[in-house]
């Protein structure tokens, strides 16, 4: 019989291949398209979307389009999906780049810009957080996050709100981030051009050197 040690790093080596080959198959795709015909209004702000949705985010630094993943994260796509008819986004920063080696992303969905703001309710994490236990230790072992992910950001369990993540290189977390969709081929060329240029002071963690401003985010 295998001990829970085993188990769990069997769990985490699986998670990792998926999060993996979800990926890399979304890099592959030129052409999506928005799949199935039912809509859902799953959290109490009651956003109405299908299972596979596009949508365009406009920055100044350029377009990045995505792929918000209904099936996999429902309350999170939908959250995401009424702010932005909202208009919630709209001339907000993205406050946070990262340029580690083990952590690379551009943090945005702030209104503050001072990466303590949110919309004013919060709610739970949902995939990968969710193929876990609560009490599993592998939530706190890192797992790859690869280039192209879409995840929030939060500061614990159940306070996700509006402020998410681009993933520009493979990155190293625990599964506590909720991954809602993936970053198409100009959004990643964007970001990479963003992160380039690093961050205004020079450190590894801080305020992009090229402001970024999110002009809108539409779903298409």
């Amino acid at each position: 019989m295998p001990t829970n040690e085993q188990r769990r790093a069997t769990a985490k080596r699986k998670l990792e291949r998926q999060l993996e080959r979800r990926a890399a198959k979304e890099r592959k795709r030129r052409i999506y398209t928005i799949v199935g015909s039912s809509v859902a209004a799953l959290i109490v702000i009651g956003a109405i979307v299908a299972t596979v949705v596009s949508a365009s985010m406009t920055t100044n630094q350029g377009n990045i389009g995505l792929q918000l993943d209904n099936a996999k994260s429902p309350c999170t796509v939908n959250s995401f999906a009424s702010l932005a008819q909202q208009g919630f986004f709209n001339d907000t920063p993205c406050h946070r780049l990262t340029t580690s080696e083990g952590l690379a992303v551009l943090q945005c969905g702030d209104p503050t810009g001072q990466g303590t703001g949110g919309p004013g309710y919060q709610f739970d994490n949902e995939y990968p957080t969710n193929q876990f236990q609560p009490d599993d230790p592998a939530l706190q072992e890192p797992v790859v996050y690869p280039r192209g992910t879409l995840a929030m950001a939060n500061a614990g369990p159940g306070t996700n709100g509006s402020q998410f993540f681009l993933v520009y290189k493979d990155s190293h977390l625990p599964p506590n981030y909720t991954v809602f969709g993936t970053i198409d081929q100009t959004g990643l060329a964007t970001l990479d051009k963003i992160a380039a240029a690093g961050t205004a002071d020079g450190s590894q963690d801080g305020k992009p050197k090229d402001d970024v401003q999110v002009k809108s985010i539409q779903l298409d």
